[in-house]
C-alpha cells in the first residue's frame, strides 16, 4: 500500500512539473516571430540593431523576386508577379512610385550607382530603364529572345549587362539600348558569349 502511494505521489509530482513547463512555454514571448509594427523613424546603428531581429516589414500583393537599395541608402526598389516595379522610403514604408510597362513578372531591378535611373528585368523578354526621381519610362531593351532574369549597372552609370534564359549576357548602352558602341570583345554572340577571334 506505501509503494503504491509513492508511486501515485511521484505521477502528480511528475504532472505538475510537465503542466508548469508547458504553460510556460505557451506564455513566453517568442523573438523569433515577433515583427515590428511601424517603420524606423531613422537608419538603424550597431547599437539599435540586435543580431537576428527585422528592422522593417513591407506587405505586398504579390510576390517579390527583386529588390535592390538607392545609393543614398533612403529607398528601395522591389519587382515581382505583379509586373510593377515599386519604389519605397525606407523610414516610413510608403511608396513613392509605382513603374508600370512589363508584361510578365519583374525578376531583378538594380539602382544605378549614380542614384538617377532604375534597371528592370523581366519574364515579358525585356529590360527596361526608368527614372529614379519621377517613374518615367526612359527605354525599353529588347535584345533578349526569352525571359530576362538579371541586371546590372556599370560603375560609371552608362552600361547595363542584362542576363537571360537564352543563354546570353548582354552588355547595352543604358541610354540608347545600342550595343554597337561596345568594345568588340564585350558584344554579344549569337552563341551568348564573345567570339573566339575577338576575345582576350
Amino acid at each position: 500500500m506505501r509503494v503504491i502511494r509513492n508511486f501515485h505521489l511521484a505521477n502528480v509530482l511528475l504532472y505538475a512539473v510537465l503542466l508548469s513547463l508547458l504553460t510556460g512555454c505557451l506564455t513566453a514571448p517568442s523573438a523569433i516571430t515577433s515583427t515590428p509594427t511601424s517603420p524606423l523613424a531613422s537608419s538603424p546603428t550597431a547599437s539599435s540593431v540586435r543580431a537576428g531581429s527585422i528592422l522593417n516589414m513591407y506587405q505586398s500583393h504579390a510576390s517579390i523576386f527583386g529588390v535592390s537599395w538607392s545609393p543614398d541608402g533612403k529607398r528601395i526598389v522591389s519587382g515581382g508577379g505583379s509586373n510593377i516595379v515599386q519604389v519605397r522610403d525606407l523610414a516610413t514604408g510608403n511608396i513613392l512610385l509605382n513603374m508600370r510597362g512589363h508584361r510578365g513578372q519583374v525578376w531583378a531591378v538594380a539602382w544605378s550607382p549614380d542614384g538617377k535611373r532604375i534597371a528592370s528585368a523581366s519574364w515579358d523578354g525585356t529590360a527596361q530603364v526608368w527614372d529614379a526621381s519621377n517613374g518615367h519610362h526612359l527605354l525599353t531593351y529588347r535584345g533578349h529572345s526569352n525571359p530576362v532574369l538579371s541586371v546590372a549597372w556599370s560603375p560609371d552609370s552608362q552600361q547595363i549587362v542584362s542576363a537571360g534564359s537564352d543563354d546570353t549576357a548582354q552588355v547595352w548602352n543604358a541610354t540608347t539600348g545600342n550595343t554597337s558602341q561596345l568594345p568588340a570583345s564585350i558584344r554579344p554572340s549569337r552563341y551568348g558569349m564573345p567570339s573566339p577571334e575577338i576575345c582576350c
